[in-house]
């Protein structure tokens, strides 16, 4: 009777054992596999400068919305100056390619655009067929 429970131990030592083991080797795959999801993120830009559309913007395409025409400096502060110098805007990200602009003028009207984010420093709003490039300004 004493070798079979030694037998009975030593086999819930192995088995303990193999528990251990895949418990470890678990961890270890887990740890690999959320280190690539980091470097992936961070090579992929995601964690970069978001995008912000605020400060001034040169029309630099051939086409004019309100009081904006080519060469017009536009900015984007507590107004902006789309239809008159105190329209209120208010812009609302959709993701790292743009999103929606909605701008209420003066006299009350409310007009939406399309915001195309080309890179950090031009940007095209769009309504309709209406195209207006702009360009990051200082």
């Amino acid at each position: 009777m004493g070798n079979g429970t030694r037998t009975q131990r030593s086999m819930g030592l192995l088995k303990s054992s193999r528990l251990t083991e895949a418990a470890h080797r678990w961890r270890r795959f887990t740890m690999v596999l959320l280190a690539s999801l980091a470097l992936a993120l961070a090579l992929s830009g995601c964690g970069g400068e978001p995008f912000e559309i605020s400060g001034a913007w040169k029309s630099v395409g051939d086409q004019s919305w309100g009081v904006v025409a080519p060469g017009t400096v536009v900015r984007f502060g507590d107004t902006v100056n789309l239809f008159s110098p105190w329209d209120t805007w208010l812009y609302e990200e959709d993701g790292a390619d743009g999103g929606e602009l909605t701008v209420t003028g003066a006299l009350g009207g409310t007009y939406s655009f399309d915001v195309h984010v080309i890179d950090n420093d031009h940007i095209e709003l769009t309504r309709g067929s209406y195209a207006l490039e702009l360009e990051r300004s200082e």
